[in-house]
């Protein structure tokens, strides 16, 4: 996954805009069978020494998104 945020990352500088960094969160959504196998999961989403804060709830626009 990390190998994939450089290529976005890149395809953004290259069209002079930019990820900010301090603002960018990842959340896993789990299926509801094995979820607890996701819950435990150490996962680290990094770019340019950057890490990403993992969390459970996302909102975009109107739209609320939980991690179960």
């Amino acid at each position: 996954m990390n190998t994939e945020l450089v290529k976005v990352d890149n395809c953004l500088l290259l069209n002079k805009l930019s990820l900010n960094y301090s603002k960018s969160t990842f959340m896993l959504i789990k299926y509801l069978i094995n979820n607890s196998k996701l819950s435990k999961t150490s996962f680290q989403m990094n770019i340019n020494h950057s890490y990403f804060q993992r969390t459970t709830c996302a909102k975009y626009l109107l739209l609320l998104t939980d991690s179960s």
